[in-house]
């Protein structure tokens, strides 16, 4: 998006949060196809700006970020998977706009503690080709 200084810590963070993985049913997917490999799943996901910072204007900016992150994802709704974890699939994934209702809403920010100015949204089907076996890596802390 191009928000902060490369050397100094950003004022405003845009957040992926990963609050769900559910299974899809291949009998859906695969109608006059051939049956694949892997567990299919739909990832759900949150999107939320965090800010450092205080004053009036943090909410205008938290949800001009987030704004222009919509833009994109409204720009750009197919992606294709990568392939060293995720079977090759002519099968194009979605990102799909999540609207959630207020409960199942309050229910995600009631797990994190805190109420965010947020966005939802589904990514699927993803297939997780269950024959790859994954190597050791460290926890990502920061980019």
């Amino acid at each position: 998006i191009g928000i902060g200084n490369p050397i100094k810590r950003p004022e405003f963070t845009l957040c992926l949060f990963l609050y769900e993985v559910k299974p899809v049913d291949w009998s859906i997917l695969m109608t006059g196809r051939s049956v694949r490999k892997g567990t299919p799943v739909s990832l759900k996901y949150m999107l939320s700006v965090n800010s450092e910072s205080d004053g009036e204007s943090q909410g205008i900016e938290e949800q001009r970020i987030l704004g222009k992150a919509i833009q994109i994802l409204g720009a750009y709704p197919v992606i294709k998977p990568p392939n060293k974890f995720l079977e090759e699939t002519d099968m194009e994934v979605g990102i799909i706009h999540d609207n959630l209702i207020l409960d199942d809403k309050n229910k995600i920010w009631g797990s994190l503690g805190q109420i965010y100015t947020s966005v939802f949204y589904e990514v699927g089907p993803i297939i997780i080709n269950d024959d790859v076996k994954g190597s050791d890596a460290s926890r990502v802390v920061s980019v």
